[in-house]
């Protein structure tokens, strides 16, 4: 397992096959535009006996990340793994930020962001499809959740079973990118997508739900 506290940057290739990443860090807002920003790659892919885990936590600034969240599954079997990001400000996921909870030959894994507002950026993307069906996608912000033209969420089911499940609540909605729950080539239905906007709900998105 990798722990780590800090108030800056991490630019660093973080890897823990099959384990558990975790980066926490709880700072003055003051001080720090982001409490957490990361920028390289941070691993902890599916292993024999257990599915990889990342939890990003913050707390008194934001979490922004450019870089590559990866706990997916290229191993016989294994179903893809656990990302969690939770901050009491705001997430973003600039650029080509990448979070893959992908299996290649089972189930895709689960990705779960709470925060007070998500941003994705276009050319942000989360992949939790899998061989065998869909993995679930959960955010929850208290107040909004933006996703720009090309940012994407898939949880596809790639060759058979059920397409996965996106989530999405918030005070305030805003949807401009592409939503792909769908289900197996060979057998399978589509998924489910749920867009909760409590005050106001914009979408002028793609939402793919073919069986």
């Amino acid at each position: 397992d990798c722990l780590l506290s800090r108030g800056l940057g991490d630019v660093y290739k973080r890897q823990a096959e099959g384990g558990v990443v975790m980066l926490t860090s709880s700072v003055s807002k003051s001080l720090f535009d982001h409490a957490i920003n990361n920028e390289g790659v941070i691993k902890a892919k599916g292993g024999e006996f257990k599915n990889g885990v990342i939890k990003l936590f913050a707390s008194g600034s934001s979490v922004l990340n450019t870089g590559t969240l990866d706990a997916s599954s290229d191993t016989a079997g294994v179903s893809g793994g656990i990302v969690q990001i939770q901050s009491d400000q705001n997430i973003v996921l600039a650029d080509a930020a990448n979070i893959d909870v992908s299996s290649a030959s089972d189930v895709g894994g689960q990705i779960q962001l709470q925060g007070s507002s998500v941003l994705m950026q276009d050319g942000a993307n989360f992949n939790a499809s899998g061989a065998l069906g869909g993995g679930v996608v959960d955010i929850q912000a208290s107040q909004s959740i933006s996703l720009s033209s090309s940012a994407a969420i898939t949880a596809d089911a790639l060759v058979e079973g059920d397409g996965g499940s996106v989530m999405l609540e918030a005070d305030n909605v805003s949807m401009a990118g592409t939503i792909s729950v769908r289900g197996g080539e060979q057998s399978g239905d589509g998924g489910n997508v749920t867009i909760i906007g409590n005050e106001s709900l914009t979408s002028v998105s793609y939402t793919h739900l073919r069986a």
